[in-house]
């Protein structure tokens, strides 16, 4: 079924499709493709590389704030205020980075960005859960599935091009319009969302706590692998880890809490958020990685490594194909999700194998067949993970899922940054050996192993409501 066809099954599903994944898919890119740029924002702005680091972690820890967020906010304002609100920020900070003119300015806007993209997604997603029913729910993982399919590379390949041709401004002027037409379009067409009839009193204590904790856990996963786990990255991952279990137990012990932790106790949900953290930092992990060799080791150019990533993207979109419109019914969550994360685990091994002077096939088909696995899974979890859900939390639940894909993101690419780095000092070798790099795929294999193991714990009776014929 097409985009439209499945959007106009009901009043206003396509304005809030179609806003929700041009948000996904600015949010996606955005938090990629300002790491191509890295070096010439550097030269124009007369800063060091090494201190550009907080241009990164600026939009982390900025989404990191506000995500936790995301449910209240939508319960408090309305879905559709609070995503064109975002937007509408979005937009403007990615205005005011391409006006920058010193790291501090910039710096600051890629901050306002996280915080815009922090409810973006959330939002979306969950309003995306509200307006489709529970047997329609392959077709609204398909349809966000293909922000996440093609942001990286577009990211990778159009920042470079960009980059090479023009500069760094662009990349972010190109949001503008974007940005633009999807707070016009949402603005006109967009349904409204009445706020709750009566709003729970924002737990302050939580959000303190919330934003707090990830932002400590984003900075230190950020910053330790390249400064060898030195005192101050390691100090902010054991506080943000601390305040994180406080977090918990003052959330289960708070009368109106920000987030609703009883929702990991419904034993699908709770299934997919750990699987979740595993798929999301293994490949995650493994992309980073794959970038870094092919340029490192195997010596691309940043837009000829993009390139060599498209075979992952191709990947994405068949598998996202397969799945919804054939596999996930006849086969179910369990085994689909199960199979999909052996199959990174096995592209991961495979992509180990690569030498810059052995079989140029290898990388593109390794690539090519994580891709594909990723779709399976990416459209499995998507789908089941709230099948037993009340549409009525279904935006607290959207806020919890998306928090863990965060920091399963950021603790892959920490976690095989480590071994890489830990691996080439060991060796004694040069940024050009693949051996550090074989290891680093080897741990994101790994990752994926585990989550193989838990997908054999997805109880497929509980997601039968989003099987039906």
């Amino acid at each position: 079924m097409s985009l439209t066809r499945a959007a106009n099954a009901s009043p206003g599903r396509l304005a809030v499709t179609s806003i929700a994944s041009a948000g996904m898919f600015l949010v996606m890119m955005d938090s990629s493709i300002v790491n191509v740029a890295l070096p010439a924002i550097a030269r124009d702005l007369r800063t060091p590389p090494a201190a550009l680091t907080l241009v990164v972690l600026a939009y982390l820890v900025g989404a990191a704030a506000t995500m936790p967020l995301s449910g209240w906010l939508a319960s408090r304002f309305g879905a559709r205020r609070v995503l064109l609100a975002a937007l509408t920020l979005f937009t403007l900070a990615s205005l005011a980075c391409a006006l920058s003119l010193r790291p501090e300015q910039l710096i600051t806007a890629r901050a306002c960005q996280g915080l815009a993209g922090g409810l973006i997604t959330p939002v979306g997603m969950g309003w995306l859960l509200r307006v489709y029913p529970k047997d329609q729910r392959t077709r609204m993982a398909a349809i966000v599935s293909v922000p996440a399919a093609l942001a990286p590379v577009v990211a990778l390949v159009a920042g470079g091009a960009i980059v090479q041709a023009w500069g760094w401004v662009p990349i972010f002027l190109i949001n503008v319009p974007i940005g633009a037409a999807a707070v016009a379009l949402g603005g006109c067409a967009l349904p409204p969302t009445p706020a709750a009839e009566a709003p729970p009193a924002l737990d302050r204590a939580g959000a303190l706590l919330s934003a707090a904790s990830l932002g400590l856990l984003v900075t230190g996963a950020g910053t330790g692998p390249t400064q060898h786990w030195s005192l101050g990255p390691t100090v902010m991952l054991v506080a943000g880890a601390a305040l994180l279990v406080l977090l918990v137990w003052q959330q289960r012990r708070a009368r109106m809490p920000l987030l609703h932790l009883e929702l990991l106790g419904n034993r699908l949900f709770s299934s997919a958020a750990l699987i979740v953290l595993c798929a999301a930092g293994g490949l995650q992990g493994m992309l980073f990685i794959t970038a870094l060799f092919v340029q490192e080791s195997i010596g691309l150019a940043p837009v000829q490594a993009g390139l060599a990533i498209v075979p992952q993207a191709i990947g994405v979109l068949l598998g996202i194909q397969l799945t919804s419109r054939v596999l996930y019914r006849r086969v179910g969550p369990r085994r689909l999700t199960a199979t999909g994360m052996a199959g990174i685990a096995a592209s991961a091994c495979a992509l180990a194998t690569v030498v810059p002077t052995g079989p140029t096939g290898i990388l593109p088909s390794g690539l090519f067949v994580a891709g594909l696995s990723f779709g399976l899974v990416q459209v499995s979890l998507q789908t089941s993970a709230f099948a037993s859900l009340a549409v009525s939390e279904s935006a607290h639940a959207s806020a919890l899922f998306s928090m863990v894909r965060q920091v399963g993101s950021a603790a892959g690419v920490a976690v095989l940054a480590t071994v890489l780095s830990a691996y080439a000092d060991t060796l004694g070798v040069s940024g050009s050996s693949p051996a550090p790099y074989h290891a680093a795929l080897v741990t994101a294999a790994i990752l994926a192993g585990v989550g193989a193991a838990l997908a054999l714990r997805i109880p497929d009776a509980d997601a039968a409501a989003t099987r039906a014929p």
